[in-house]
């Protein structure tokens, strides 16, 4: 597979996104890891991996959906909503070169009143994980027919995300 990032820089093989603009989450720690030691010892919580779970919306959706695919030693959820995937074209070739190795369940949200392609873009994401190994019965899509690029529908959903996750 070849493709070919919004920088011009191209990638012949499905893998790791390169060292650009496009790929920097590579290059940086773990980012959660100082907050979650904080909140378990301050919290009383459920320290399985299969209870931790990671959620953004827009290039935080992106994020979530890279750093669950990445760390599946320690996310069993990750709620990717209205993800920016028209920032890179590589994340199908990253998702498909780490696969499945643990199980994680993905929640996966767009709305209809997002850009032109947001709902087509978050289909073909699911079919991209199916294809790296993750079941279809652990990928909820929620296409909204309301739903905007925006905070409060983000926020909305969130609830359902949620209870989806912790009812499976």
């Amino acid at each position: 597979m070849k493709t070919e990032g919004k920088t011009g820089s191209t990638n012949t093989r499905p893998g790791p996104i390169p060292n650009t603009a496009e790929g920097r989450a590579t290059n940086t720690p773990p980012f959660w890891s100082k907050p979650q030691t904080l909140y378990r010892q301050n919290y009383r919580t459920l320290k399985s991996r299969r209870n931790t779970g990671i959620m953004g919306s827009s290039m935080g959706g992106l994020i979530a959906l890279y750093t669950a695919v990445e760390y599946q030693n320690t996310f069993g959820f990750a709620g990717v909503f209205s993800p920016s995937l028209w920032f890179s074209d590589q994340w199908v070739g990253h998702v498909q070169y780490k696969g499945k190795k643990r199980p994680v369940l993905f929640y996966l949200l767009a709305g209809v009143n997002e850009s032109e392609t947001m709902a087509k873009d978050v289909w073909l994401l699911a079919k991209a994980l199916e294809d790296a190994g993750f079941p279809a019965s652990g990928i909820a899509v929620d296409i909204d027919g309301d739903g905007a690029h925006s905070e409060w529908f983000w926020a909305r959903e969130f609830p359902l995300a949620v209870d989806w996750w912790l009812n499976r």
